[in-house]
């Protein structure tokens, strides 16, 4: 745990452990690193940290932080010291304290010479004057950082409502605008209907009354009957239609395999900068060849892909086709890729992404090999994932 603590600290100038306490760097240059017991709260620095460099969910993360915690404050009870490596060494008072001694501490707590008269009752008020004042201040510091991350989840949150407000005043303005075409169309139906109506007045006015009713009634089942000839005529059209598609195309499993993917949800782009390459997901890169006028899927031979040879132990070199956070996007783009002549597998995970590779090497230069053919011939965004 000291390895990922000190490695934040490289770049922060504090790192709190959950429940336990925080590291924080005083000053550079020489480093001089302190320990504060009551900064507390879980920042997520250190879960983040930890479940990036380890690989393993957030969840696990804190656990695993937890036991690291437990096993420190077991051990300063028992009265013992626990070593933090390069960061120093904890020790506990015997008055309860927490603090962390480094080696510039020990420095100068040997060459400091020892006073042996006791401090005055005065010195001793003014002591515990400042450290009540230092503790205020840490506690005024750890209210105030609560009270801006409380501020920004409200502000989250309040965004949050404003756009699920547009997105129902969207929602609305649709609806309204749909009504108001079919009170249109309503309107323009009853205006035929009332200028047919005319048409046949002017047209039978010599006609009593009962006989006007029966022509009007008359006319009212012959108007039906053409609406459903006509829809029955539709509704042979597109059968014949359907029926000859059916027959004569021979790509329609593979139009119906397409319409499976479509309709299941696809993420919003994900975009991961490794490398200088870039990914986006499964929808983005399978329209990104025809939106740019490249070669169509088709003209790409899979025996000119370079397949890559057994893997021996060492790090790994995944040429990746995208990453997800639905893991049936993944399982679609890995069967899509393997039907095609690809080496295609969903090789883990790129942060809280589901990864999937075109092809996997054991050295760099074959990577790279093929990295180029796949950029030239199909996906420009196509990057390399190296795994120890």
């Amino acid at each position: 745990m000291e390895k990922y603590i000190d490695q934040i600290l490289a770049n922060n100038n504090r790192v709190i452990v959950p429940d336990f306490g925080a590291f924080i760097v005083k000053q550079r240059k020489p480093l001089t690193i302190v320990f504060n017991e009551f900064l507390q709260y879980n920042d997520g620095m250190l879960v983040d940290t930890l479940s990036k460099n380890e690989d393993i969910d957030r969840d696990n993360a804190k656990q695993k932080i937890d036991a690291f915690v437990k096993s420190v404050v077991a051990k300063l009870d028992r009265g013992e010291n626990y070593p933090l490596g390069k960061l120093g060494v904890l020790v506990k008072s015997s008055s309860g304290k927490i603090s962390l001694e480094t080696e510039g501490t020990k420095k100068a707590s040997k060459t400091k010479p020892e006073v042996k008269e006791e401090k005055t009752q005065e010195e001793k008020a003014k002591e515990e004057k400042t450290k009540v004042e230092k503790e205020r201040e840490e506690k005024a510091q750890e209210e105030k950082i609560k009270e801006e991350k409380a501020q920004e989840e409200k502000t989250k949150e309040e965004k949050a409502k404003e756009e699920k407000a547009r997105e129902e005043k969207t929602k609305e303005e649709k609806i309204k605008v749909e009504k108001e075409r079919e009170e249109k169309a309503r309107e323009e139906m009853k205006r035929e209907q009332a200028a047919r109506t005319t048409v046949s007045d002017t047209s039978s006015k010599h006609v009593y009354e009962p006989a006007a009713t029966t022509l009007e009634s008359r006319k009212k089942r012959n108007s039906k009957r053409n609406i459903i000839i006509w829809v029955v005529l539709i509704l042979l059209i597109n059968a014949i239609l359907i029926t000859g598609y059916f027959m004569y195309n021979k790509d329609l499993p593979a139009f119906f395999r397409k319409a499976e993917v479509e309709e299941l949800p696809i993420d919003e782009p994900v975009i991961i900068e490794e490398d200088n390459y870039v990914t986006e997901s499964y929808e983005d890169v399978t329209t990104t060849p025809d939106t740019k006028g490249e070669a169509p899927e088709e003209e790409i031979r899979t025996e000119d892909i370079p397949h890559a040879t057994p893997i021996r132990q060492g790090p790994k070199y995944y040429i990746v086709a995208g990453s997800f956070s639905y893991e049936d996007n993944a399982d679609n783009l890995v069967k899509d890729l393997k039907q095609k002549g690809y080496n295609a597998e969903k090789f883990g995970s790129i942060g809280n992404l589901h990864a999937v590779s075109y092809d996997v090497f054991s050295t760099r230069q074959e990577a790279d090999r093929f990295l180029k053919t796949i950029q030239t011939e199909l996906d420009p965004q196509a990057w390399i994932k190296k795994v120890d």
